[in-house]
């Protein structure tokens, strides 16, 4: 009885494509893991990734106020609670922008409301006649 002793062999541009394939496939189910794990903890994601932007906002505000001899802890409350001022300013000004324009909403919906109804009546894929609307 003869055993063959032959050796099976690829090329070695497969045998390259090969070990890059399975690293890849390494590397998407990282990947895909790491999505999946942010997205489970999106609220703990997200709170982390303002605080992040907040310090690298306020860090600036702080170092100036820090080099005039301010101690750090009160650089670092007046840095924090004049970007709070700064934000309700912020929000003050575009509330204030926003009610100068609520007058307009009301005949804006209405008319909404109408054409809605309009489309519903005659040329929606349902049978609705006006009175259930």
């Amino acid at each position: 009885m003869e055993t063959s002793s032959r050796r099976w062999s690829v090329h070695p541009v497969v045998d390259g494509l090969a070990a890059y394939a399975w690293r890849l496939l390494v590397v998407a189910a990282l990947a895909l893991g790491i999505l999946w794990l942010i997205g489970r903890l999106w609220v703990v994601f997200v709170s982390l990734v303002v605080a992040l932007f907040l310090t690298r906002v306020l860090v600036v505000p702080f170092g100036w106020l820090q080099r005039r001899g301010w101690p750090r802890s009160l650089a670092a409350a007046t840095a924090l609670f004049g970007f709070l001022l700064v934000v309700t300013i912020a929000v003050g000004l575009i509330g204030v922008a926003v009610s100068n324009e609520i007058g307009e909403i009301g005949p804006t919906v209405s008319r909404a409301v109408d054409d809605i109804e309009t489309w519903l009546v005659e040329d929606s894929p349902f049978e609705v006649e006006r009175s259930d609307i």
